[in-house]
């Protein structure tokens, strides 16, 4: 039920934000006919929108559908996806907006309308605007912030909307200047100028995290894939870490924790700055990605990795800092086998097929091998990291082995699954000091993964992802098990009771 909640409240968000944005000229235009004079001039606006659904088609050019494509793409990083797709088309748009502007009196003369040159002018700067909020809207739809998808669109119409009276009834009437059809133009280009701003205002808190001062006082952008480490570029495979891997038994007794009400934070919440994710995002336990499913580092590590893995570097590590200081309790979520960018900068250490080249399962996504010796040291000095840096507890994630695909086309990892994955288990249980918590995330069950008896003697929670069935695992759990404490349900909202995880 929650997530037909969230589902049917996010589609009421989009649904009514687009229909009234499509709704707002038809609304206006008793408006226009009653003040405009004559009538017939209000033909330009209806010509002229009907190509500007046309021009929006090829301004885009697909790029908001492969924004969303390769957004989704475990091995893409999401950000520079992103700020790509945005820079193509600000690009584009930019240099079509210029021509526009320039030759808008000899565009309007072919198409007869050189009398209401100005009306083009103007609507050349309302299709440009519109589309260089493409990107921004798609990012909030991404991150499922309908909420405030919906508002910046309501604010856009009731600012058009505004501007249209301002221009058409309020100025004219203190003489200020006079009704014309190109006041309708002026008022949807400022009216789209504004959502630009607004826009540009909530991605504002983002962007400063960028802006690096050099030794000489100039401030320059420093994106976080354009930074490299000078010793990491020296080579593109990284030593084995001297971690010892034993195969010891943890003691019986588990970690002692208490219920757990966390929010699941974006995984780029770093650059936001500490102030912002307390005060805003977690006002309680956070989790905090560290290894993302795209195998990317969301903070200055010092382990080593492969050339091709994206690390974070600069400011997230002191943010991370920050919080680790504060009294929340932090998880860190760390995505253990499936990680397409360290198996291809590494494909030794993937999963592979008979001819050596990397396996891929049913979505394209491509899994390190839980025995490579060099993927259990990768995963093993992250986890050690962790408890360094003051995390409360390590959340495994995509512990197991892939269940999607051609499985029987798969030539290494071992046969028996069960017991490699309790082995390594009980090795990162042992490299942990007393009082760090370790948990997993529960995905599948049977030759893939562990079981949810095997985990609750293995970790000390268990979370279950959206859509798990929780009452099902509970009635798997052994005897004695404190299942309001250590299993973890993920919620669009906080449940009456028991432990829980706000997000995906």
């Amino acid at each position: 039920m929650g997530i037909v909640k969230s589902l049917t409240g996010q589609t009421a968000y989009y649904g009514i934000s687009s229909m009234l944005g499509r709704l707002l000229n038809y609304l206006l235009v008793p408006l226009w006919t009653r003040l405009i004079v004559p009538p017939d001039n209000l033909a330009i606006v209806h010509v002229l929108y009907a190509w500007a659904a046309l021009l929006n088609v090829l301004l885009t050019y697909g790029m908001e559908t492969a924004f969303f494509r390769f957004s989704t793409d475990p091995s893409c990083d999401r950000k520079k996806v992103g700020d790509t797709a945005f820079t193509a088309l600000l690009t584009t748009t930019t240099v079509a907006m210029v021509l526009g502007l320039l030759f808008f009196r000899q565009i309007a003369g072919a198409i007869d309308y050189g009398t209401q040159a100005r009306c083009l002018f103007y609507f050349v700067l309302i299709v440009a605007f519109d589309t260089y909020a493409v990107i921004p809207f798609a990012r909030l739809r991404l991150e499922n912030r309908a909420l405030r998808y919906a508002v910046i669109k309501l604010a856009g119409i009731a600012l058009t909307a505004a501007m249209n009276l301002l221009l058409i009834c309020v100025l004219p009437h203190y003489g200020v200047m006079r009704i014309d059809v190109e006041s309708v133009f002026l008022g949807n280009a400022v009216g789209s100028a504004l959502v630009l701003v607004l826009l540009g205002a909530i991605g504002y808190l983002a962007v400063q995290n960028y802006l690096v001062y050099d030794e000489a006082g100039q401030v320059h952008l420093e994106l976080p894939w354009g930074r490299r480490d000078p010793q990491q570029e020296q080579t593109d495979k990284p030593p084995v870490e001297n971690v010892d891997i034993d195969r010891l038994e943890p003691e019986s007794k588990l970690t002692p924790v208490t219920a757990l009400h966390a929010v699941r934070l974006p995984d780029d919440c770093l650059w936001w700055g500490a102030d912002y994710i307390m005060n805003t995002l977690a006002p309680e336990d956070m989790v905090l990605a560290v290894k993302r499913e795209n195998g990317g580092i969301t903070y200055d590590t010092q382990v080593s990795v492969p050339q091709n893995v994206v690390v974070e570097r600069g400011r997230p590590l002191d943010c991370l800092k920050q919080l680790l200081a504060s009294d929340r309790y932090t998880v860190a979520r760390i995505c253990c086998f499936a990680d397409a960018a360290y198996a291809r900068g590494l494909p030794e250490t993937a999963l592979v097929r008979e001819d050596d080249s990397i396996w891929y399962d049913a979505n394209g996504g491509a899994w390190l091998d839980p025995t490579d010796p060099t993927v259990l040291s990768y995963i093993t000095s992250l986890v050690k990291e962790c408890a360094s840096l003051g995390f409360d507890e390590v959340l495994l994630d995509w512990f197991c082995y892939p269940a999607e695909g051609q499985l029987d086309a798969i030539a290494n990892g071992g046969s028996d699954h069960t017991q490699i994955l309790t082995d390594f288990a009980k090795s990162l249980r042992s490299s942990l000091p007393e009082g760090v918590a370790l948990s997993m995330t529960l995905r599948g069950s049977g030759d893939n993964a562990l079981t949810v008896p095997q985990l609750a003697e293995l970790f000390d929670r268990i979370y279950l992802p959206a859509g798990e069935d929780a009452s099902a695992a509970r009635s798997q759990l052994p005897d004695g098990y404190d299942a309001e404490t250590r299993l973890v349900v993920t919620a669009v909202e906080a449940p009456a009771s028991g432990s829980y995880v706000i997000g995906n």
